[in-house]
């Protein structure tokens, strides 16, 4: 469990940087950016000195696919996160949990426990809460607002099932590998559209996307050697648990953030969803 134990501390902390940038009003672009050209460079590096095998089909295709999912989901929550708050932004990525456990009961007959099968039922609950929930002020989200968390809710979902599949279909070999080409992707993607926008480049959007993309590929790493050692029915949501509560507390606490009374309770119906997921 210490895998799992050290991808909450790391995506936890990928929280606080995120919010950091926007209360500093980062370039979301340029900081992803940076982010995916570091996470790229270093995932190679990290490939390169494992000696891995050279790069599968299979892992070739989901890693471009991943890499693609990942940059959309850092996207949307980014501009979630000044819409609707830390907390309530991160629930709604965290509970993407469903997708992924979803294909490994459908798909890889994995078996759920009676709580696990509430778990998921609160989750699908959560979910709508968080269509009711309000901002970091007293207002509601906007319809604008609750299609960025939508959209949040499905790219992450999509990370998962990648990450899922890949596990259990992919060489044990080329974990190393499949992270480079999801970066190295993401990457790409990226600095494309920084060449047709050409954004200025600051320092802040520098840092903060270096000290993101170093994190990005401990985190990813981490969960890649989680899920070779507990079930993914299982590794997922206490995995969002932990990150759920961390980050609500956070948020409330360090950022002074109050989702009102509808994303108080969507953050506790998470969180119990994917604790019940877990047993």
């Amino acid at each position: 469990m210490i895998w799992l134990a050290l991808s909450i501390g790391t995506m936890w902390l990928l929280a606080i940087v995120a919010r950091w940038g926007e209360a500093r009003y980062q370039d979301r672009l340029m900081m992803m950016a940076w982010n995916y050209l570091v996470a790229g460079a270093l995932s190679g590096a990290l490939a390169w000195w494992s000696a891995s095998p050279a790069v599968a089909p299979l892992t070739g295709a989901l890693g471009v696919a991943a890499g693609i999912s990942y940059a959309l989901a850092l996207l949307l929550w980014m501009i979630a996160i000044p819409l609707a708050g830390l907390g309530v932004s991160t629930t709604a990525m965290r509970l993407a949990v469903v997708w992924p456990a979803a294909v490994s009961v459908l798909v890889f007959r994995e078996h759920l426990t009676a709580p696990q099968t509430a778990g998921i039922v609160l989750a699908l609950a959560a979910v709508a809460l968080l269509l009711r929930a309000s901002g970091t002020g007293l207002r509601p989200i906007d319809r604008t607002g609750l299609l960025w968390l939508l959209g949040l809710w499905a790219s992450s979902g999509a990370n998962g099932v990648l990450l899922k599949v890949f596990t259990e279909l992919g060489d044990p070999a080329q974990r190393a590998p499949f992270l480079a080409v999801i970066f190295i992707s993401a990457a790409v993607l990226t600095w494309g559209v920084v060449a047709l926008r050409r954004p200025p480049i600051r320092a802040g959007d520098l840092g903060r996307g270096v000290l993101f993309g170093a994190a990005n590929v401990a985190g990813n790493a981490f969960l890649l050697l989680a899920l070779r050692e507990v079930p993914g029915v299982v590794t997922f949501p206490v995995r969002d648990a932990g990150i759920i509560a961390l980050v609500s507390l956070t948020g409330v606490v360090l950022f002074g953030e109050r989702p009102g009374r509808f994303g108080y309770a969507a953050m506790a119906a998470a969180a119990l969803a994917v604790v019940l997921m877990s047993l």
